[in-house]
């Protein structure tokens, strides 16, 4: 039997106030150094949708994209440094993604123009409008800048990571993850990374709730920009540290990119994540 697999991001899609209602953290939910670490990454894309009737009317559709990221390295400066999933941040969905994740039937609810495939013309453009950060416990990070957005769509062994920077107030608690030196990596995964143990931590909203995912799993094959691990990660991770402990330091190895979809069915228990190693960090810092 013939099998086609599609590479599937894992980035939550829908409207901000679905997402945002509440970005705290849940009552009585104690948290461990690594989740304080993560930001929950919140993209508004604003879509121009053109119409049939009336008449070639053109309307605006503002669609939020959820996913993770992490403050990376050490804190120097006025700026935090967050390292994510640049899928994350390209507003490039289809008029097909956007039917698929729901998007046109809730605008519908609210809007009195018919908005069904059959009375779509097409996407006229689409950019993004704002970028939100929050910390573990809800903290909001100011002045989020990108610094560096590898460019998209990417295939399995492109690489799928993206730098922030943002202002976090001194008040507002969190900490920092290490990126291993590159020497150290190479030495350690190109050589001898197959079944090394590795996990994932990252929020994920549920019902309207955040919860903290953690997953572990093990290399199963290492390339230039991405390695694989042998477990199906959830929808909304896209960002989320994959995480390694070198004699009793943690580093991130790299952010969760996506996960294959076969059409007949088939499911694969597995995910791609994208490199990140310290070069990433030092380079991009000094074209900011």
């Amino acid at each position: 039997m013939k099998y086609r697999i599609f590479l599937v991001p894992l980035v939550l899609f829908g409207f901000f106030s679905s997402f945002a209602g509440a970005v705290g953290s849940q009552k009585g939910m104690f948290f461990d150094s690594e989740t304080e670490s993560i930001v929950r990454i919140f993209v508004n894309c604003s879509y121009s949708i053109l119409l049939k009737f009336p008449q070639n009317k053109e309307i605006k559709i503002g669609v939020t994209q959820m996913g993770n990221g992490f403050f990376a390295g050490e804190h120097k400066g006025e700026d935090e440094l967050i390292v994510t999933a640049s899928h994350i941040l390209w507003c490039n969905s289809t008029v097909g993604d956007l039917e698929k994740n729901g998007i046109f039937h809730d605008y519908q609810k609210n809007s009195k123009e018919n908005i069904s495939l059959e009375n779509i013309i097409g996407l006229k453009d689409s950019k993004i409008s704002s970028i939100l950060g929050y910390t573990f416990d809800g903290g909001g990070l100011q002045n989020i800048q990108v610094i560096y957005i590898s460019p998209g769509p990417h295939k399995i062994d492109e690489p799928d990571r993206a730098l922030l920077k943002a202002r976090v107030d001194a008040s507002i608690p969190h900490t920092h993850i290490s990126l291993m030196d590159d020497k150290v990596f190479e030495e350690i995964f190109y050589k001898d990374g197959i079944k090394k143990s590795v996990y994932v931590r990252g929020f994920l909203n549920f019902l309207g709730n955040w919860f903290v995912r953690y997953k572990d799993a093990k290399i199963e094959w290492v390339g230039e920009s991405t390695f694989q691990i042998n477990e199906h990660l959830d929808k909304g991770l896209s960002g989320s540290p994959v995480l390694f402990n070198n004699n009793g330091t943690l580093y991130a190895l790299g952010v969760v990119s996506s996960t294959p979809l076969e059409e007949t069915g088939r499911f694969y228990n597995w995910s791609w994540i994208a490199i990140t190693k310290k070069s990433f960090l030092d380079a991009k810092q000094k074209k900011k």
